[in-house]
């Protein structure tokens, strides 16, 4: 689909060649969105709860509670302790009080969880460094330092412009 067929462009339309990069960021978006969740398909678990041990692998402290953990993967709080105690009775996770405040409770990779992380990622990695290889160095890092760049700004702009959902259902730019 082309972001033409959206039909989002009113007489502010932006330049034709912003209009174009536009709708190309949106198919890769959607492309690499295909490729991550494929990475999941190598876990013996559901997808959102590999998430929540790869969310747990890469952050740590206040982030690792069960309320950030939802939020972070945009489902209600009353799945995620679903999702946790399932977990935590198959010794994926760990659940401890928190450090400052005894009402609050710290979720915890265990043993098995980053046995599991470990296996999927390495898999992961190891096909992926197959790939990589088949490019010269230069443009590899040129490429990846430009993502960077490009993932950079893109947090920077979406935390000034982000976006809110209407009563209706139709998102749009906070004011």
């Amino acid at each position: 689909m082309h972001i033409e067929q959206l039909q989002i462009w009113g007489e502010d339309a932006p330049d034709a060649w912003v209009r174009d990069a536009t709708n190309r960021w949106a198919h890769l978006l959607v492309r690499a969105a295909l490729i991550y969740l494929g990475l999941f398909e190598a876990s013996p678990i559901s997808r959102t709860e590999t998430e929540i041990l790869f969310l747990l692998f890469v952050e740590d402290g206040e982030k690792s509670e069960p309320a950030v953990l939802a939020d972070r993967l945009h489902v209600s709080r009353q799945t995620m302790t679903g999702l946790l105690d399932r977990l935590e009775s198959n010794g994926f996770v760990t659940r401890q009080a928190h450090p400052t405040d005894r009402r609050r409770k710290v979720v915890l990779l265990s043993e098995r969880g980053l046995n599991l992380i470990r296996d999927v990622g390495s898999r992961a990695l190891r096909r992926d460094a197959g790939l990589i290889a088949t490019f010269p160095e230069g443009e590899v890092s040129d490429t990846l330092d430009l993502m960077e760049r490009l993932c950079g700004k893109v947090e920077e702009w979406t935390r000034a412009h982000p976006l809110s959902r209407s009563e209706n259902g139709q998102c749009g730019a906070k004011e």
